[in-house]
């Protein structure tokens, strides 16, 4: 069977190597671009996790920090893999989708602890 798959490329190649695997043939078409904003280094002292929603948001905060130690919520596998894969350590996954996310954070963080910074594509 031939898919189409119009994700980005980095995560479009991801899921075409997946599809391969499953027998099929996957033709890439990103319809987006994804581009990094530059700037000021980001400094998370003080946050006590980040809340990760999307694999180009880690890799935006990657490009940012070289803190690697704070510890990083993802939403489910893939945000948590791209996490792991940019160097974060403390990474778990809400195997999910938002809803989950939050339902995991209410028992993983710690209101008196800090902030908490969500990251986004």
């Amino acid at each position: 069977m031939r898919v189409l798959v119009t994700r980005p490329i980095a995560d479009g190649a991801e899921i075409a190597r997946r599809l391969a695997d499953l027998g099929h043939e996957a033709l890439l078409a990103p319809l987006l671009t994804v581009r990094f904003h530059e700037g000021a280094p980001l400094v998370l002292d003080g946050v006590q996790a980040v809340l990760a929603t999307s694999a180009n948001g880690v890799r935006a905060l990657a490009a940012r920090t070289q803190a690697r130690d704070v510890p990083v919520f993802a939403v489910g596998p893939q945000t948590a893999a791209a996490a792991r894969e940019a160097g974060f350590i403390r990474v778990r996954s809400a195997e999910g989708d938002a809803a989950a996310l939050a339902g995991a954070v209410s028992h993983w963080a710690d209101p008196a602890a800090g902030p908490l910074l969500h990251v986004a594509g």
